[in-house]
């Protein structure tokens, strides 16, 4: 009795403690953490596992390639906004005296950003004579305002296809797997 006791003993001690690393087993699938946990402790970001991880300007940044410059980020900021409609006009007219040709495609479209409630804008523009297209997520949580960018290039690539398009289904596993910590 006392050796059936002793192991389920030893059992629940590595149910609780775990026999891998910390957070190994949090990691979805096929991705890996972009976002570095001892200097980011709001948010995990998830990407797939060939994409690359920058956080060389400070900012949670990952891309698809060295040939595919395709990139996610997230910032978070206080904003003196209160709402995401309110940050968002006050962005369009910075945005419209950055870029050539800025066009807005789809504003304020409902949908989630880890489990907070968030608004999808889409967004195309030209910028150095190439054409790019943008969708952003914005979440407030607490005092913060989120954003969660995914930037591509609009126009066809060498192989034919328009990388904002081929990198989407992607890019929705990405915002799948966003947690909020």
């Amino acid at each position: 009795m006392k050796r059936i006791l002793s192991v389920l003993l030893l059992i629940c001690l590595l149910a609780t403690f775990g026999c891998s690393k910390k957070g190994e087993d949090d990691v979805p699938v096929g991705m890996k953490l972009a976002s570095d946990p001892e200097i980011n402790k709001e948010y995990s970001l998830f990407i797939p596992e060939a994409w690359v991880s920058d956080m060389t300007t400070g900012i949670t940044c990952a891309y698809v390639s060295s040939v595919d410059r395709s990139s996610v980020s997230v910032t978070y900021e206080v904003p003196k906004e209160s709402t995401i409609k309110e940050y968002w006009d006050n962005r369009v007219s910075q945005f419209s005296s950055i870029f050539d040709n800025f066009e807005v495609l789809e504003e304020g479209v409902a949908t989630k950003l880890g489990n907070e409630d968030a608004a999808s804008y889409t967004y195309t523009a030209e910028y150095n004579g190439h054409k790019y297209k943008f969708m952003q997520l914005f979440a407030i949580r607490g005092v913060y305002l989120y954003t969660f960018t995914y930037t591509a290039l609009n126009e066809e690539s060498v192989t034919g296809k328009i990388p904002f398009d081929s990198n989407l289904d992607y890019v929705y596993k990405v915002i799948e797997n966003f947690r909020f910590n």
